[in-house]
């Protein structure tokens, strides 16, 4: 994604989705309050505004998160699909309104056509342009704004009629029409401000947008309207000018309104992913734009002033949840999706006329549930890790896996009840089993048994999937019998070296950017996950995204262990295509790769990866049920399971044992290659995963057999990259899966292939 400057994050803004909607509240204000006191209750307004759209926009810029990702983080998966579900009502609401706008617009040139035809038609246009995305609007609004601009000082010129200096006095009900105005906006700032160049671009543009530019432009609808004491948007800004004008402040108002409706269909495509998961943003876009249309066909505008406080004192209820809950050390899922109802009865009951201002009250309602919380609702539970301390990362894994049960047991009894009743995403997949709390440190430990030194230290990668169980539930665990002709089976992998993986740790953003691209190439199949190597972090990796994509996990991988290089897996044996490939950055960049032959995609994967700073995730080898039935390696984390709960290294399969004395290694075109000597004269040589094991011309384990390093006092798998001086570690080897046994897999990845630079 394109980094955007202070003056596109503006342009965007003040030129697609806050002008006319300011405009349209300046007007009412005025047309109510009178010129001095609208101008009162705009700019107090606006001052109460920034101070929230400050901490909102650094929240963006700070996670580099849009506003519903950040929602997740405050109210887990069910509480986000509420979220989701207010923030949409917005939208389209607005959306609605402005459709009106345009369309009474048009029907005002062109008599003969029907609002609802006219509306029909705009409506789908307007909704295909949204589908294109955030660039599209960003190169469009930088010159819809200088046609705002020239407009509104032209009507002001032209204003001539008596100006209402005083009307009704001004009220708490006019400053919450002017916060409900904004507060949309500012709420979904982190949808935008992500992609801030910088953060001083930012914070300087959130002060100018919201301490400058919007007050003005609602100033300029207060001072033509107080020229106006009834007419419609186009009367407003057509007072005193004669046809030419007229015919100009129509084409105008037919591109701002376009560009409106385009930024408020572009937020609610991308903040509406928990309620549609298995639809790309730009599907989503185009659902929500045909529903928008249809309640504009109703014809919201003729009801404004309600429409607006309602989507006000929703988003007035989420907005005092996430500032207040941004400010605790801890947080509670239900308690955050409690506050945020209460603050929407209130608002309601205000609204029916029991209290005082239904966006006040909506606010208040929700702040004052959030200052209420009870701190058991949520104990968070982290492992200590000190950096530079040699045995921090073993302290760290070794807590993780004894006090696993510290997280979540003291969560209120009550939560997964209401949790499982409010779930709208559960699972089409009735799978006998699943992947739960208490089966995620086995599976950690069991993985980097078989992942044989490589596939990445799992231990951040434990913590992770543990947030993500905790977050939306336990995955459903597939076995192959299960799979059905609708299903695509995706394997999932970290690639790249090891020790750059332990430094920057994935963020899930890669392989969300990897199934939404699969998602658009097979629209029509039904997606199940699987590690594609079982060794080390690997195995955790389809974990990341999982749950919170409502998918389910195939109980299998494709070697049975981990091996360094993409082809060297049992797709490659029986001439499964491992293409197309996508392979997914850091920061969301997906790449497909489209070479039929296995060696040219790994070629081209390494050299991706390095530019990606030799880490980055990988899907390939995409199978329907039928073929994945005849290649996978059926159990793989099951087998991990139960190797992480009871094997401990047994005494009498011991091969040798010893303290590490020197190591050697470098990262070498995406690799950890090096070696590791014991005292006790024995050397293990490993490229990501330990390939030999030899004391001179006697050798202890050499590939395909799975070489197993364990810690001798907490038994302790060590992975390449967590090798440490002084350690004392027993070495052993286990028996691989029996295909690479064979000829056919001891060409592929037998000594002579791997271990011929070390003879």
């Amino acid at each position: 994604m394109k980094k955007l400057s202070l003056w596109q994050l503006l342009s965007i803004q003040i030129g697609g989705a806050i002008c006319l909607p300011v405009i349209l509240i300046g007007q009412t204000l005025s047309q109510t309050y009178g010129l001095i006191p609208a101008l009162g209750m705009i700019w107090c307004g606006n001052g109460i505004l920034l101070f929230y759209a400050i901490a909102s926009a650094q929240m963006g810029m700070k996670s580099q998160l849009s506003t519903i990702e950040l929602a997740v983080n405050r109210f887990g998966r069910y509480g986000t699909v509420l979220f989701s579900l207010i923030f949409l009502i917005s939208m389209i609401g607005w959306f609605a309104i402005q459709l009106n706008v345009i369309t009474e617009t048009v029907v005002f040139v062109f008599p003969f056509l029907t609002k609802i035809g006219t509306t029909l038609l705009l409506g789908v246009v307007m909704t295909m342009t949204a589908a294109r995305g955030i660039q599209l609007l960003s190169y469009f609004s930088q010159w819809i704004t200088p046609l705002l601009i020239a407009t509104l000082v032209m009507a002001l010129t032209t204003a001539h009629s008596r100006t209402t200096f005083f009307g009704a006095p001004a009220s708490l009900a006019g400053l919450s029409l002017v916060i409900a105005t904004g507060i949309g906006g500012a709420l979904d700032l982190p949808t935008y401000w992500k992609d801030a160049r910088t953060k001083r671009e930012g914070i300087g543009a959130v002060i100018l947008l919201f301490g400058l530019a919007i007050p003005l432009i609602e100033c300029v609808g207060v001072y033509l309207g107080s020229h106006l004491i009834n007419g419609s948007f186009l009367d407003l800004l057509t007072q005193g000018g004669g046809p030419l004008w007229t015919l100009w402040v129509t084409l105008f108002l037919f591109l701002a309104t376009w560009m409106t409706n385009n930024t408020n269909l572009y937020s609610a495509g991308v903040n509406s992913f928990a309620l549609f998961p298995r639809l790309s943003s730009g599907q989503r876009t185009i659902l929500i734009g045909l529903v928008g249309t249809f309640f504009a066909s109703l014809n919201i505008l003729a009801h404004f002033a309600l429409a607006l406080e309602i989507m006000g004192l929703m988003i007035a209820s989420l907005g005092a949840v996430l500032v207040s809950s941004s400010f605790q050390k801890e947080t509670s899922f239900v308690w955050n999706t409690l506050s945020c109802g209460v603050g929407i009865g209130s608002g309601f009951v205000s609204l029916l006329g029991y209290l005082s201002f239904p966006l006040l009250d909506a606010f208040l309602g929700a702040l004052v549930m959030q200052f209420m919380r009870i701190p058991y609702a949520t104990v968070i539970y982290s492992a200590p890790l000190e950096i530079g301390n040699l045995n921090g990362i073993e302290s760290c894994q070794k807590s993780m896996i004894e006090k696993r049960g510290s997280i979540g047991k003291y969560s209120p009894p009550f939560r997964s009840a209401i949790l499982g009743a409010l779930n709208p995403f559960k699972s089409q997949f009735q799978a006998a089993r699943s992947i739960k709390l208490d089966d995620l440190a086995p599976l950690a430990r069991g993985a980097a048994i078989l992942g044989s030194g490589g596939g990445g230290d799992p231990t951040y990668d434990l913590l992770i999937a543990e947030h993500q169980i905790e977050t939306w539930g336990p995955v459903p665990l597939l076995d192959i019998h299960e799979l059905n002709e609708n299903h695509l089976v995706v394997p999932l992998a970290l690639i790249g070296a090891p020790l750059i993986g332990l430094e920057r740790i994935a963020s899930g953003k890669e392989f969300l950017s990897i199934l939404e691209a699969i998602k658009r190439k097979f629209s029509n199949q039904s997606l199940v996950l699987m590690p594609a190597e079982i060794g080390g972090a690997n195995a955790l990796a389809p974990l990341y995204v999982a749950g919170r994509l409502s998918l389910p996990i195939l109980d299998g991988d494709t070697i049975g262990r981990a091996f360094p290089e993409i082809p060297m897996s049992v797709c490659h044996l029986l001439n499964v295509s491992p293409t197309p490939a996508f392979l997914g950055g850091p920061l969301g960049k997906v790449t497909e790769i489209s070479t039929g032959d296995a060696s040219s995609m790994e070629k081209e994967a390494r050299e991706l990866t390095v530019r990606f700073g030799s880490s980055a995730a990988i899907g390939c080898y995409l199978m329907d049920a039928k073929r994945a039935k005849e290649v996978i390696i059926r159990g793989s984390l099951s087998r991990a399971i139960a190797l992480g709960k009871h094997w401990f290294g047994p005494q009498e399969e011991v091969l040798d044992s010893g303290m590490i004395v020197e190591i050697e290694q470098e990262i070498h075109n995406g690799f950890l290659d090096g070696k590791v000597v014991l005292d006790s004269g024995t050397t293990l040589f490993y490229r990501n995963e330990y390939l030999l094991a030899k004391r001179g011309s006697q050798k202890w384990g050499v590939t395909p057999e799975i070489l197993v390093l364990l810690e001798q006092e907490s038994r302790r798998p060590i992975t390449s990259e967590s090798l440490r001086y002084g350690l004392r570690v027993d070495l052993f080897s286990l028996s691989p899966p029996e295909i690479w046994k064979s000829p056919k897999g001891m060409q592929l990845v037998g000594e002579e292939v791997l271990c011929s630079q070390w003879e």
